[in-house]
């Protein structure tokens, strides 16, 4: 027995496989809203491996499928209590720091849809960075002490309590630098209209324009700072 089956009915049974297809990001959408968060390391704490948070907030243009205008805003709040390099004159100092970092980034999506890299992208562009910091340090000098004295009625000398010498300062910095940024990302669509987005970036800055006192307490650790994290975005037309 033989079965003739309609254009129509075989229209409709392939529509199942092509609803299976996997969805992609959605390039239709011209603007986005990204929010993030990431671990930092560089200058602004010292170097520290264990790193330290850093908020972002996004807004992109798309300009064609592949390319797209980025304004990102990173906030850095540090405060860290350590002792200095084991050294008995200065025992101690307290480091509180706050860094507002400014970028303009062209993003690029270079690679062809359909592919294994097609949702990696790449950004570059200038970035501005505003931060202000304040030590208080503790110092404790080398030698003797000072001692409360008094004689007895024997005429014995007799100490009391030694006086530890301790000189608190407090140093105060302030600087806007210039400098550029480097990112590289992957995109991972949820929605047609929502991203999620793994991305590491660096940036390098010039040294500072300084205004503050003993402001080279600060800021002589290096002009760089990398990151990685995760983003969510969120896009319209």
């Amino acid at each position: 027995m033989t079965f003739f089956l309609s254009q129509e009915t075989i229209a409709q049974l392939s529509i199942p496989l092509v609803s299976t297809k996997v969805q992609g990001v959605d390039s239709s959408t011209i603007h986005h809203l990204s929010w993030g968060i990431s671990s930092a390391v560089g200058d602004v704490n010292y170097g520290d491996d264990r790193g330290t948070i850093m908020f972002s907030a996004c807004y992109s243009h798309r300009i064609s499928t592949i390319s797209e205008w980025e304004i990102a805003l990173h906030y850095i709040a540090l405060q860290d209590l350590r002792g200095m390099d084991g050294s008995v004159f200065r025992d101690s100092t307290t480091v509180v720091q706050l860094a507002w970092q400014a970028d303009g980034i062209w993003n690029v999506q270079p690679f062809s849809e359909g592919t294994l890299w097609h949702n990696v992208r790449f950004g570059i562009g200038p970035s501005f960075r505003y931060l202000t910091a304040m030590s208080a340090q503790r110092y404790v000098p080398q030698g003797p002490q000072p001692y409360i004295v008094r004689y007895k009625p024997n005429g014995v000398l007799d100490t009391l309590a030694s006086i530890p010498l301790v000189f608190r300062e407090q140093n105060l910095f302030q600087g806007l630098s210039v400098g550029a940024v480097l990112k590289v990302e992957y995109l991972l669509a949820l929605s047609p209209t929502i991203d999620l987005i793994a991305r590491a970036q660096l940036h390098s800055y010039i040294p500072s324009f300084i205004r503050g006192t003993r402001s080279t307490d600060f800021g002589n650790f290096g002009v760089n700072l990398g990151s990685a994290g995760i983003f969510l975005r969120v896009g319209w037309q």
